[in-house]
């Protein structure tokens, strides 16, 4: 079950940080035409949510790092570290929106999952024994 809370925290780290990617670039392309309704005045919730937007893709770029520092964490057998910082990386993103949990769902497996493990060897003691025992 290691294996699977380092996968998914990787994965999930790439996915944050492809949709973090897609909403900061989105937002400056957009940022011309958001100066432009801010001074008509026109629709002062869209450029709000615009903002929150462009904001959660930054924290999402964080927790791409985040969900790779945690599969490093759990591949060292670091779960009781890892399973907060996963959940952190969900929750933070999604206070500016909750469209930000369709980059982060998989790092809130992880981060569920790491509370579940047990205290035994860490993935890379686990990948030492089986090499000894082939080589």
């Amino acid at each position: 079950m290691r294996m699977t809370v380092l996968v998914l925290a990787a994965v999930g780290g790439l996915a944050s940080g492809a949709l973090g990617l897609k909403w900061v670039s989105d937002a400056a392309q957009s940022r011309e035409l958001v100066r432009e309704i801010e001074k008509l005045g026109i629709a002062p919730d869209a450029v709000g949510e615009v903002t929150r937007v462009e904001r959660a893709g930054y924290l999402l770029l964080v927790s791409m790092l985040a969900g790779f520092g945690a599969a490093a964490a759990v591949y060292l057998g670091k779960e009781k570290v890892a399973g907060p910082a996963l959940l952190a990386a969900v929750v933070i993103p999604a206070l500016f929106t909750a469209k930000a949990l369709v980059g982060t769902f998989l790092l809130l497996v992880a981060g569920g999952l790491c509370f579940a493990l047990k205290p035994g060897r860490s993935v890379r003691e686990q990948a030492e024994t089986y090499l000894r025992r082939v080589a």
